[in-house]
């Protein structure tokens, strides 16, 4: 439902219907994909119904989470 881009041109995309945030290269090569029972960014808390994401100052993603009631700071590994 949403997506955004950062600045190396990486592409977020939230997926409330399959309970996933996905990352994608510039070339649209699949970087990662984060379900609710798996952990791929530097935390540990889950994501349960992403539906908008957002990436702000120094390259953290912010993720509106619906079923959760808010939103989260994340900090990507894929530097």
């Amino acid at each position: 439902v949403g997506m955004t881009t950062d600045a190396a041109g990486n592409l977020y995309v939230a997926d409330s219907a399959n309970f996933r945030v996905q990352a994608m290269g510039p070339a649209g090569r699949p970087l990662l994909v984060s379900r609710a029972d798996e952990r791929w960014w530097v935390t540990t808390r889950r994501i349960y119904s992403p539906t908008a994401v957002a990436v702000g100052p120094g390259g953290s993603l912010y993720v509106a989470d619906f079923a959760a009631s808010k939103i989260q700071r994340f900090r990507a590994i894929l530097r």
